[in-house]
């Protein structure tokens, strides 16, 4: 099996990109980059998506992952393609997916799928399968970060394996690791 470790940014708040970069350096494979607006939790902070242009500066070579927890992602899409490689948005949202799926028809590889542990994987399944990559968050509260990974999470990993054994498909663990 071949595994990627990323570093995490987020693209709200205050973090200071240049001095992770620095502690980092090029190390990780990848860097993921979550999105989360007031749709998906209330009390946080403004985005900035400049960070997405620094980030691409800094890691130029690096891929970009982007992680938009929000209700309506299709905001979103459109404002972070330019400086990412592909973009996760979540099952669990108030638009349709196949719409987003359809709006983005040119990036169908670009997009991925994000899942909570929290979420019934049967309500879920149909739709793993328009996609090449999910992101499974393991941890109680999507949006909060230091949290630990649920055991629970181990089972469903293992319920999304056996659906997609069959074909190229990267399942993405996040949270708790």
């Amino acid at each position: 099996s071949y595994v990627k470790v990323g570093v995490a940014i987020y693209a709200n708040g205050y973090e200071d990109i240049q001095k992770i970069y620095e502690k980092i350096g090029p190390y990780p494979d990848f860097i993921h980059v979550d999105i989360v607006d007031n749709t998906f939790l209330e009390d946080t902070a403004d985005i900035k998506s400049y960070k997405l242009e620094v980030i691409k500066a800094l890691w130029p070579n690096k891929e970009i992952q982007v992680h938009i927890m929000s209700k309506y992602p299709s905001k979103w899409i459109n404002e972070v393609k330019q400086y990412s490689d592909k973009v996760f948005f979540h099952f669990e949202i108030e638009e349709n997916i196949e719409d987003i799926i359809s709006q983005n028809q040119n990036y169908k590889n670009y997009l991925g799928l994000a899942v909570s542990v929290n979420t019934d994987f049967d309500a879920y399944k149909k739709y793993i399968n328009l996609f090449d990559s999910l992101l499974f968050l393991t941890i109680k509260k999507p949006g909060y970060s230091g949290q630990q990974l649920l055991e629970a999470s181990y089972s469903e990993i293992e319920k999304i394996n056996k659906l997609t054994a069959h074909r190229k498909f990267n399942l993405c663990v996040d949270g708790g690791i």
